[in-house]
């Protein structure tokens, strides 16, 4: 398991190396481009979490109990569901110059970034010396948590995404510019 301590560590560098430029979203094929390579990156450190989580089922000789497997399969498929968010998105909207939704989205990745630091960080706990059946109880709860949080933030990420521009003539309504 310490090799995948050394990928999250890989995985956490690139998500933020590949956090958007958020100025550039008024262009479709720049927002297009940014938003893909977020999206893998995120996509990427979350499935290594449920390779992590999976392992621990699949390998012996650690026994786990009913309690941990249904723990272990709760987990999975928080993560699933994230990557079904992440994959979600079918056409993001350009931002232009408003700034409303723009500041939402800084203020969604921060709240995305902390909790991807957070969840590493206990799912690195995986490699310390303390048996599976201990860090599912001392953990799982709050990484389920995290995973939840995680699911609403990217979901409040895609809506701002998808969210008609709203004209700055307050005549005319939410407007949809570039479609």
């Amino acid at each position: 398991m310490a090799a995948s301590a050394d990928v999250v560590n890989k995985a956490l560098i690139e998500i933020f190396e590949t956090v958007p430029e958020y100025d550039t979203y008024g262009d479709p094929e720049a927002l297009r481009v940014s938003e893909d390579t977020y999206r893998v990156a995120l996509a990427r450190l979350t499935k290594t979490w449920g390779d992590q989580l999976l392992e621990l089922a699949e390998a012996p000789p650690t026994p786990l109990t009913g309690r941990d497997v249904s723990t272990i399969d709760a987990l999975v498929e928080k993560i699933s569901g994230i990557l079904s968010l992440l994959n979600g998105l079918d056409r993001a909207r350009t931002l232009g110059s408003e700034g409303t939704r723009r500041q939402a989205l800084v203020e969604t990745d921060a709240a995305i970034l902390k909790a991807l630091e957070d969840t590493s960080g206990m799912m690195q706990a995986l490699d310390g010396p303390r048996s599976v059946s201990l860090w599912l109880k001392d953990n799982a709860g709050p990484i389920y948590r995290r995973l939840g949080r995680l699911s609403r933030d990217i979901s409040r990420r895609n809506q701002v995404l998808l969210a008609r521009r709203r004209s700055s003539n307050p005549d005319h309504g939410p407007l949809d510019r570039h479609a």
